[in-house]
């Protein structure tokens, strides 16, 4: 050892020293704790070298390293992320939702593990949520700032409720631990590498007392140092992930209006009105096709599944509109736009109606191959409802009618598997409705094909109704995003009115 070296052991120990003495109390604690565990490491050594089975147990213990090794290089060769979420995690999202979501995912990927840099971190958050505002609003001058007050406050109030639930979950003793307790551990923190530096003088003369062991000491150790290595990237990694996820899950509620409804319902619910559901009424359902296609024995039909009542109301011109109620079941209103016959505007006209409506339900005969008359007005109609940024599109679904006259004509035997057509019947369902989910661009798990003739017996209509309720939490959504925006546009004085009157009120209190 030259001098040099032997000055700074010394100056090494001196600091050591100085520290042991300045925190004698704590190193009472700790040696209290520790050396129980000493004194059964030492016996247990001398019980293995008296037996004869030292180099025995060194082996294991060397073997076991070793094994440990190969599969911590295994481990890091592969994907260390945790595996992905659902990719929807909110049921109720529509497409804008859902394409916000695909965008944080892709965002999580891109970004690396949060380290100790803070900054670092904090320019990610803010990367996400410019990109999440900047995807609800591409073109407005200050995406970021696209949201009101009471929309942050109501956004905070609900992170803090997710992560007190999460630490009362997921954190060891958060419940008991108090913040006193915390920071007096945080002002001790020097005591780790008091302990650290304490670790490396006893590795220095471990030597000395037994080389063996200090050999298979050195490698456990090191092969300990990469586990914990690992482990720690991959707690930074899916702590990483959370904390991305959680914020572009709360930019998404933030720009895509999301909050402003919830804001409606905890006001309703304040008001001690009804909240299951929306408080704009019935959500609307516009039945769409050809003439001729079933509509309207559509609508019939889910009247009568529901054993309701169907009453007309008020409408857009040409248009039939029924409210249909049951007991149990939300109320729905049904919009039986006039029969599409290929004539010009009335593609414009269909959309125009699409546009105030929360659910279409497209109806277009089994029976019938002239669909360019559909694919006409659903490309109008969903070019319409992509110019309105504000709205999520309502969802569409798609009935089949006229099912009972495909061929063979003879045979009418349902149910029908047309997963698994076995008859020719069913397959001939099968192909026409795969044929025309194809033409129209509807997927077939928002496709139902029905049988609408009361003398062969309604068939299927209760899967039209079941393919209703499953969207209408989206129909709803969506139901309240029209009448936000349609608040909007112009100025509600009462609101204003009140308003003033209670900062009137207090502003007066203060003075008196």
């Amino acid at each position: 050892m030259t001098e040099a070296e032997s000055g700074k052991f010394r100056t090494r120990l001196r600091l050591v020293w100085r520290g042991l003495v300045a925190n004698w109390r704590e190193v009472a604690v700790a040696f209290c704790l520790v050396v129980p565990q000493v004194v059964l490491l030492v016996l247990g050594l001398l019980w293995l070298f008296s037996h004869g089975v030292m180099l025995v147990w060194l082996g294991f213990a060397a073997a076991c390293a070793g094994v440990a090794a190969l599969l911590l290089r295994r481990l890091r060769a592969g994907d260390v992320l945790p595996a992905p979420p659902p990719p929807h995690p909110d049921s109720a999202w529509g497409p804008r939702e859902r394409a916000a979501w695909e965008k944080v995912q892709d965002f999580i990927t891109r970004t690396p593990a949060f380290s100790e840099d803070t900054d670092a971190a904090r320019a990610s958050v803010t990367a996400l949520v410019e990109e999440i505002a900047r995807h609800y609003g591409p073109d407005a001058a200050e995406p970021l700032a696209r949201f009101t007050v009471p929309e942050a406050l109501l956004l905070a109030e609900r992170t803090a409720r997710r992560l007190r639930v999460a630490l009362l979950q997921a954190v060891p003793f958060s419940h008991a631990v108090t913040v006193s307790t915390a920071l007096w551990w945080y002002r001790r923190r020097g005591l780790i590498d008091l302990a650290a530096k304490a670790y490396d003088v006893y590795r220095v003369f471990r030597p000395v007392v037994n080389p063996l062991s200090a050999v298979f000491g050195e490698l456990r150790e090191h092969v300990t140092q990469d586990v914990m290595a690992f482990g720690a990237e991959r707690l930074r990694r899916t702590i990483t992930r959370l904390v991305l996820e959680e914020t572009g899950r709360g930019a998404i509620d933030l720009y895509s209006g999301r909050l402003r409804i919830d804001e409606a319902k905890f006001e309703a619910a304040r008001a001690g009105t009804e909240t299951t559901a929306p408080p704009p009424g019935p959500p609307r359902i516009l039945l769409a096709g050809q003439v001729n296609a079933g509509k309207s024995s559509l609508a019939n039909a889910l009247a009568g599944e529901l054993r309701a009542v169907a009453t007309p109301v008020p409408g857009p011109e040409a248009a039939l509109v029924l409210d249909v109620a049951a007991a149990g079941r939300p109320t729905l209103r049904l919009v039986d736009a006039p029969g599409l016959r290929g004539e010009p505007g009335e593609a414009e006209a269909l959309a125009s109606l699409a546009a105030q409506a929360d659910l279409v339900l497209w109806v277009s005969a089994a029976n019938s191959a002239a669909r360019h008359i559909d694919t006409q007005a659903l490309a109008a109609l969903r070019a319409t409802l992509a110019q309105d940024r504000a709205l999520d599109p309502p969802p569409l679904l798609l009935a089949v009618p006229h099912i009972d006259r495909l061929p063979p004509f003879a045979e009418w035997a349902p149910p029908y598997d047309i997963a698994r057509p076995a008859t020719p019947k069913a397959r001939r369902i099968h192909d026409a409705v795969a044929a025309i989910g194809a033409d129209l661009a509807i997927a077939e798990a928002d496709i139902v094909p029905v049988c609408l003739d009361a003398r062969k017996g309604l068939y299927n209509v209760d899967l039209v109704w079941a393919l209703i309720a499953a969207r209408l939490e989206q129909a709803q959504t969506r139901q309240l995003q029209r009448a936000f925006a349609e608040s909007r546009q112009g100025l509600d004085l009462a609101q204003v009115l009140r308003q003033a009157t209670t900062a009137g009120r207090a502003l007066f209190s203060a003075l008196r």
